[in-house]
């Protein structure tokens, strides 16, 4: 039998007293929203008021081979969403994308990407295909995508992970750990029961004024949990199961390196794939998430025009 202090050790995401330690905060925000407007075009006076309301741009983008049109607009106010709702109602348009984004609150005593581990060993996508998450090269390190399939518009719904560099909400503000939760129209629209609540249209957005009235809390519920899980303890394990039932240390410490390199550990949602039958409670007292959308947020590109 191995020597388990003679096989590679991992890294350690978070130590289980950390977890309990742990108490990460959100604030929500509408980031990305897309709209369909079945006219090639709309009258000049809500033209303007459109431009003004998006700091001088258009954000109107002609889709000609369908006489339509296309709003795409980043971090909307209250302002310019009332707009919309009216250009939606007048126009026969609906909203075909909605980006709900969360910024952890700063903590001085956990950094961003250490909020960011506790993010992967504790949140789980619901209803999601087992498969790899698509990591890429963010700015301020690595970024992941729960459903990693090309074009966002063939999937109904995504969840991105990541630190940004600065919180849309507080762009003078130091670094966040960052969750977008990206739905297109189909997730938008599906029914969902809560039968707490009672009520079964929970999560689903058919017009822009509900975008106003949004409870985030809510609609994130519907597709993610955040759950009591260990990941260290998964990983000593695993490892400890490779070194009983494999022949030689050289083999067995190839196994961990492939696992460590491969195996996407840190995630507690390739746990779950691994081993569907894994049973994970959901802990709701590792997260707080408010009820209404905060606003205020600033767009990137305007960002950039303050800080630089």
């Amino acid at each position: 039998m191995l020597i388990l202090r003679d096989l590679p050790r991992g890294d350690k995401p978070l130590s289980a007293r950390d977890v309990k330690k742990c108490l990460l905060m959100f604030d929500f925000y509408a980031d990305t929203v897309v709209w369909f407007l079945p006219v090639r075009r709309i009258d000049r006076v809500e033209f303007n008021r459109l431009r003004e309301l998006y700091d001088g741009e258009s954000p109107i983008k002609p889709r000609p081979s369908l006489s339509a049109m296309q709003i795409v607009v980043q971090s909307p106010q209250p302002e310019l969403l009332t707009e919309l709702a009216y250009l939606e109602e007048k126009y026969g348009g609906n909203t075909t994308r909605l980006d709900v984004s969360a910024d952890v609150r700063p903590d001085p005593s956990i950094s961003p990407e250490l909020q960011l581990l506790f993010i992967k060993a504790h949140m789980l996508m619901l209803r999601r295909r087992a498969g790899p998450i698509g990591e890429y090269d963010n700015d301020h390190g690595i970024g992941a995508l729960y459903v990693p399939t090309s074009g966002v518009e063939n999937k109904p719904r995504d969840i991105a992970i990541y630190c940004d560099r600065v919180s849309k909400l507080k762009p003078e503000g130091p670094r966040v750990a960052h969750i977008d939760l990206r739905l297109q129209r189909r997730a938008l629209r599906t029914p969902f029961r809560n039968r707490e609540q009672g009520r079964e249209r929970l999560g689903v957005i058919e017009h822009t004024h509900e975008i106003l009235e949004l409870d985030p809390s809510d609609l994130f519920r519907r597709h993610v949990c955040f759950v009591d899980f260990d990941v260290e303890q998964a990983r000593r394990d695993l490892f400890r199961k490779i070194a009983q039932n494999v022949g030689t240390k050289e083999e067995a410490k190839r196994m961990i390196e492939h696992e460590k390199r491969f195996g996407q550990l840190d995630y507690v949602q390739r746990w779950h794939d691994r081993m569907p039958t894994l049973r994970l409670q959901t802990a709701p007292g590792l997260v707080q998430m408010p009820g209404t959308l905060t606003w205020g947020a600033v767009r990137r590109r305007r960002m950039e025009k303050r800080l630089g």
